[in-house]
């Protein structure tokens, strides 16, 4: 009798884990400069948790191309779970999720390639 590792059950936590993983960096390669830019402004500025800034805000110097593309990825991360996106004041408002911190930080200085000490 052979050993069937398909229907192990490490075999089948670790393959869902791996699809997983494969989903959220098809969703990080995409935009993925992008997505960090965003990401510092609002690190720079300490927009987390609580305290957020209308989403025009991020966007005021760009062209209305680059405005569609930016929502965009705001959504895809909005979807991860790096930012909050709500309704207030009659205008979407946006902030870092705190509870992703270091997450947020790693990415920053992985795609953006600065210096640790400009993240503080």
């Amino acid at each position: 009798m052979y050993f069937n590792y398909k229907e192990h059950k490490i075999y089948k936590y670790s393959l869902a884990d791996y699809k997983e993983v494969l989903v959220l960096q098809k969703r990080m390669n995409g935009y993925s400069q992008l997505k960090a830019q965003l990401l510092f402004k609002l690190y720079r500025k300490g927009i987390w948790g609580g305290r957020h800034t209308p989403i025009k805000n991020l966007f005021h110097l760009m062209d209305n191309a680059s405005i569609k593309e930016s929502r965009k990825v705001a959504k895809e991360l909005a979807n991860i779970g790096w930012i909050h996106i709500k309704i207030s004041t009659g205008e979407e408002h946006i902030s870092l999720n705190s509870h992703k911190s270091k997450e947020i930080r790693d990415f920053i200085l992985k795609v953006l390639k600065l210096d640790p000490a400009l993240l503080k």
